[in-house]
């Protein structure tokens, strides 16, 4: 219906039949110019997935389940191969480790999840650039920093909410002239980690910084009477659901969102098609289903808020 004060007349809406291309493709982009007369809204995305589906739907004709569904949890991501080109662009000889493009539109949080879940596992030196950065071209810092021996590089919005190790340096990032202010990950960050990489020393690309970085308020459970009011950070290709519960909540957790919940050791405990709740592999409190996603089970996703009793 657009934003208009009447209904967007059927007629009037944005329409294609029997395209050339032989396949509509739609994904949360806009469906016509914002200048469309009626007005049809402004909050959509920019349209790299639609090209991406777009670009794979016109290469090939013989698509079945199979391959439909792979394309469906494809998360390759245009903005990051552009970010990519800016890394190697500074430093052709560094070698890139994609952790995830398929973190929740805006979801700082779960980015900081995903970030602490994996950098321990790299060896000393490496540096990691986190972007998820909903308040880009903002007054926002960007930041980079030295702990464990390991470089971070990202926006100050609460990415490096759950790093707990000491922070040996902090250097305040400048935005230059010429970068544009909807993509910093390309234009600030990128080129910073790649000189890090390079040898760079963190003193000399940008300001000293005393404060340290911003941390969630909501990165916690809390509790709400008996029961733990918790978030979601995570829920992996399996459909487990990875929360933020403290590790003693384990024993007394009976019912999820009215859905009853066993506790286990490891995922072959449970019973097919049984929910349970255990420790993963990240040190968090998962809850999983046996053969089946437990974040369809929940009809939750990350960002959303679980009742636990």
């Amino acid at each position: 219906t657009g934003w208009e004060d009447s209904i967007v007349p059927y007629e009037a809406m944005p329409r294609a039949f029997d395209p050339e291309t032989g396949f509509f493709a739609m994904a949360n982009n806009a469906p016509a110019p914002l200048d469309h007369d009626p007005f049809l809204g402004a909050d959509f995305l920019d349209g790299y997935r639609a090209k991406v589906l777009c670009d794979a739907l016109g290469a090939r004709s013989d698509w079945d389940r199979a391959s439909t569904q792979a394309l469906q949890k494809d998360t390759r991501s245009i903005p990051w191969e552009e970010m990519k080109g800016a890394i190697l662009a500074v430093h052709p000889k560094t070698t890139i480790v994609d952790l995830s493009h398929g973190i929740r539109p805006f979801a700082v949080l779960q980015g900081a999840f995903l970030l602490d879940s994996a950098w321990r596992t790299f060896p000393v030196g490496t540096v990691h650039v986190a972007v998820v950065d909903p308040g880009v071209g903002t007054d926002r810092k960007a930041i980079a920093f030295k702990a464990a021996d390991h470089f971070f590089v990202g926006p100050d919005n609460g990415l490096f909410t759950f790093l707990t190790e000491p922070i040996s340096e902090t250097v305040a990032l400048a935005t230059p002239p010429e970068a544009a202010p909807t993509f910093h990950g390309r234009d600030v960050f990128g080129p910073v980690a790649a000189r890090l990489a390079g040898g760079a020393a963190l003193a000399g690309l940008g300001t000293a910084r005393r404060q340290e970085p911003l941390r969630l308020t909501d990165a916690w459970a809390s509790k709400v009477g008996e029961a733990w009011r918790t978030q979601v950070l995570h829920c992996d290709h399996f459909g487990n659901v990875i929360t933020n519960l403290p590790i003693r909540a384990l024993a007394r957790i009976k019912v999820i969102n009215g859905v009853p919940v066993r506790t286990v050791e490891t995922y072959e405990e449970a019973q097919p098609n049984e929910l349970v709740a255990l420790v993963g592999s990240s040190g968090r409190i998962e809850f999983a289903l046996r053969q089946g996603s437990a974040a369809t089970r929940l009809h939750t996703a990350p960002g959303e808020t679980l009742l636990i009793t």
